[in-house]
């Protein structure tokens, strides 16, 4: 679904930034903090194109809130080099019918290294309610824990009715 498309996306953007820091030999005092405003209305446009393709009919999106990388360049290989902290709302609206369905969604994307290989661990609602663990070479899911994420599966049938 559109949000879990645009999670993945910032997922593998910050996959590559973190990559790009674990190529560098450059240590640094501390991390690097980035935050990212996600009150775009580009965010919007390609969200309400992503939930309208999904569903089958127009959807409008508005989403809210803020990203905060927090980076370790020339961090430990054993650790993590880099956080993802968010808080995201998105109140998706079908223009036919009037109707409104919200999420929420908040926690911390975590990029680690384990035994040389790349990993983000995803928390929150994007995938399911909990976590789950994408070897970052391969796309595989290797860990998941925690309960299914049905909000995609009624978003339609709620704005539908």
């Amino acid at each position: 679904m559109g949000h879990t498309i645009a999670r993945l996306g910032s997922a593998l953007v910050g996959a590559s930034v973190m990559l790009a820091m674990l190529a560098s030999t450059s240590l640094a005092a501390g991390p690097v903090r980035t935050v990212f405003d996600l009150n775009d209305p580009s965010a919007d446009v390609d969200e309400s194109a992503a939930a309208s393709d999904f569903c089958g009919f127009q959807v409008q999106a508005d989403i809210s809130g803020r990203v905060t990388m927090v980076a370790w360049p020339g961090g430990d290989p054993r650790s993590v080099v880099q956080l993802n902290v968010y808080a995201v709302r998105i109140v998706y609206r079908n223009p036919a019918t009037g109707r409104v369905a919200r999420l929420e969604d908040t926690g911390p994307d975590r990029f680690f290294i384990k035994d040389g290989r790349a990993y983000i661990a995803i928390t929150g609602r994007s995938f399911n309610i909990g976590v789950v663990v994408i070897d970052l070479q391969t796309g595989e899911v290797v860990h998941e824990a925690g309960q299914p994420n049905t909000f995609f599966d009624t978003l339609c049938s709620i704005l539908a009715s």
